[in-house]
């Protein structure tokens, strides 16, 4: 089975000489051909859709195409979009993929807002086909902010988690979405601890970070954070006030962007999260380091 991630990354190429040595970026957008993509695009993922050892590029369009474009070697790319069956048109913000179905290629999953059905694209045989609604992971509510593929559970079938805003007069919590292997998925949100409307989640991102080989869960939203640790079995609990990773936080601080890694090389994930702070007239962007202290906490 393949490994799930969610992305989001800048299309860079990087020159390096020695250790100690600066690094310097050079610009290939428009040589690779993504200069000219579309309009507000929020999410995107890196994955390898038709099998060929190359990575391709899959953005997702708020107010414009989803865009999927085909690695062809030497750093060139071709917009086949339209050739392998990609559709939906705007309100789209999160993205992830993975081979949910076990068939050996990677599907893909759009969470959309605005009152919108969010999207999975089933791959077979290279073209892609819209089916949320036969698998039950539409999740109609029409907030949706980000998703994650991921083996919560000793099955190791991929399940779903799909991070949730909640307006006023449209709450919603986060999802959780149990793999059946064969038929569409289970909602269990109620019964598996995630279950909170109490906030705008914007970004969900998955890691073992107290090395017990099962994945525990963040969730980023507005004013806090959760961090949901994996009991084993796929029931979370909430140990975001023992874990620390709320302090210090502003009560006008949104949080959008996670990603984890093991920056100081101790053996444990920490992970950086991004966002902003401010008003509505007054803000700014922000990236804090959260290290990984080995006892259930950061710092």
């Amino acid at each position: 089975m393949k490994t799930a991630i969610f992305v989001c990354l800048a299309i860079l190429v990087s020159s390096t000489q020695y250790a100690g040595a600066e690094i310097h970026f050079l610009n290939v957008t428009d040589s690779a051909g993504l200069g000219n993509i579309h309009q507000n695009g929020f999410g995107t993922a890196i994955l390898d859709y038709n099998s060929d050892s190359l990575l391709d590029i899959f953005v997702v369009g708020q107010g414009g195409q989803n865009k999927l474009f085909e690695n062809l070697g030497n750093m060139q790319f071709e917009d086949v979009t339209n050739l392998v069956g990609i559709q939906g048109q705007g309100d789209g913000w999160g993205v992830c993929f993975g081979d949910f179905d076990t068939d050996y290629d990677e599907d893909i999953y759009v969470s959309r807002r605005d009152l919108q059905q969010n999207d999975l694209y089933v791959c077979t045989n290279g073209v892609y086909i819209e089916s949320a609604a036969e698998y039950h992971v539409q999740d109609m509510g029409g907030f949706g902010y980000a998703a994650c593929f991921a083996p919560f559970t000793k099955s190791l079938a991929l399940d779903l988690f799909v991070a949730n805003q909640a307006w006023s007069g449209h709450r919603q919590s986060c999802r959780f979405f149990a793999n059946n292997l064969g038929g569409p998925f289970t909602n269990l949100t109620a019964s598996r601890g995630i279950a909170d409307s109490s906030q705008y989640w914007d970004c969900a991102s998955t890691a073992d970070y107290d090395n017990d080989r099962d994945l525990d869960v963040l969730v980023s939203g507005e004013s806090t954070n959760r961090l949901y640790r994996n009991d084993g079995g796929g029931f979370f609990v909430n140990v975001s006030d023992s874990a620390r990773i709320n302090l210090p936080r502003d009560a006008d601080t949104t949080g959008y962007g996670i990603t984890w890694g093991d920056y100081n090389n101790d053996g444990l994930l920490d992970f950086v999260h991004t966002g902003f702070t401010g008003t509505a007239t007054s803000s700014a962007t922000i990236a804090r380091v959260s290290r990984n202290n080995g006892d259930g906490t950061f710092t």
